[in-house]
């Protein structure tokens, strides 16, 4: 967005019941800092078609704009999973127009030295939102992280969530591949998957983070402990691979924006062997480091983590009440 903007300085309204609450997750004087003035909370917002009574909102003077902008807490967070095609998601989903993706990962609600800085540091790292848009952030280490659901039900409980999955196993073939890649550009040795995943007694280390990541219903319980299943839009990442039209149409139903997708709004490109999407009649795809070869394993490995994986899946189409064709 081209307009310039000063942030206002803005009087924390400290309310007793969310002072208590943060005190579960993490002491009020960490989040809410010397560092930058607190927005605890603001009079209802009504600018996003997903409005709701406790937005932290800052109006922003852009004259050239005959909308209000403003810069404000997001509508949406892609919490999950890593290597489970977030990127993809926000970059397909931000191509319609009432849509507005924040930058790099904001990684607010998962370090704890971030919350540390407050809410408008928070703000800091998203745009100015125009109204009647929705602003979406990702950052995929939220669904892993244990005080994460608490944390981002204090500062906005009507947050729209979504969190797309894939085969486990794939998964971590893909993080693998992803950490050896970036070992070897630096120069530097990488041990074999199966060094990696096994303890010394042969079997799978279950407190790898590889393997907790692909550990999905534990997490997902975490999340419904404090969010209805409802506000939790699942995402089979295998179908969206296979067909973005028909997860984008889903998603649009979920944050209730105006139909705008087509299929030929997802061009499939031959060479890189996967969909693009169209912004403003531009075909935009995915970097090189998307699509990596995955390492070949041996088959043992594979069924290992199978075995390890089965009871998380069942129990993660039941939580859900999708069906998943990985999770048999």
């Amino acid at each position: 967005m081209s307009c310039s903007y000063r942030r206002k300085g803005a009087r924390a309204v400290i309310i007793i019941v969310l002072i208590f609450s943060l005190a579960i997750v993490l002491p009020a004087s960490r989040i809410f800092t010397a560092h930058s003035p607190s927005v605890v909370s603001s009079k209802s917002d009504t600018s996003s078609p997903l409005h709701n009574s406790n937005y932290h909102s800052v109006p922003v003077s852009c004259p050239q704009h005959k909308t209000v902008v403003r810069t404000r807490f997001p509508d949406v967070l892609i919490i999950g999973v890593r290597k489970g095609g977030t990127r993809a998601l926000i970059n397909f989903l931000s191509a319609h127009p009432k849509v507005l993706k924040a930058g790099a990962e904001a990684h607010f609600f998962d370090k704890e030295d971030n919350l540390r800085r407050g809410i408008n540091y928070y703000l800091s790292l998203l745009p100015p939102v125009p109204d009647g848009s929705i602003l979406v952030e990702k950052t995929p280490a939220y669904f892993v992280t244990p005080t994460a659901p608490r944390t981002i039900h204090l500062f906005h409980p009507a947050v729209k969530l979504i969190l797309i999955v894939r085969d486990p196993v794939d998964r971590i073939m893909s993080s693998y591949a992803q950490l050896h890649e970036k070992n070897t550009q630096m120069g530097k040795s990488y041990q074999d998957l199966p060094d990696v995943l096994y303890s010394a007694d042969g079997s799978v280390n279950l407190s790898n983070s590889m393997v907790q990541g692909s550990m999905y219903s534990k997490h997902l319980r975490n999340w419904l402990k404090v969010f209805p299943r409802e506000q939790i839009y699942i995402v089979d990442g295998d179908s969206f691979v296979k067909d973005p039209y028909s997860v984008l149409k889903g998603v649009e139903t979920f944050l209730q924006l105006e139909s705008f997708f087509t299929e030929d709004s997802f061009p499939y490109n031959e060479t890189k062997g996967f969909y693009c999407v169209k912004v403003d009649g531009e075909v935009e795809c995915l970097g090189s480091g998307k699509g990596r070869e995955h390492p070949k394993v041996q088959e043992r490995v594979i069924n290992d983590l199978r075995e390890v994986f089965a009871p998380y899946n069942r129990e993660f189409e039941k939580l859900t009440g999708q069906i998943f064709g990985w999770s048999s």
